[in-house]
């Protein structure tokens, strides 16, 4: 079933990223949303790069909408909850929400000139 959802997840995969096209997962940032009924949740995003607003990059924190398409996969004996959003409605990064992490994100990110 396909649900228009919001998410914020932190990046931690990229498997592609070309001049037209990302593909992406990550973990919602929510601890109760990562971990529920014991199942880790996975969420992917595949996209074009025009609604990308910069090169993602893992550790990044992102806001998706889009439809959502859920699915529920075992790996290795654990169950795994899905969530895919393809061609979301709107990909924006965030901003992290404590001194350091936002100081190394204005540092490493090549959008800020120092």
């Amino acid at each position: 079933m396909n649900l228009v959802r919001t998410i914020q997840i932190r990046i931690t995969n990229i498997y592609q990223n070309a001049s037209n096209y990302i593909a992406i997962s990550g973990v919602p940032l929510s601890e109760k949303a990562y971990n529920q009924n014991g199942h880790k949740k996975i969420i992917y995003i595949k996209s074009k790069t025009d609604v990308v607003p910069i090169s993602p990059e893992i550790g990044q924190q992102w806001l998706v909408s889009g439809l959502e398409d859920r699915r529920t996969n075992s790996h290795n004996g654990f169950n795994v909850d899905e969530r895919h959003y393809i061609n979301p409605i709107s990909l924006v990064c965030i901003l992290q929400e404590d001194c350091d992490s936002f100081i190394h994100f204005i540092n490493e990110e090549e959008g800020f000139v120092v």
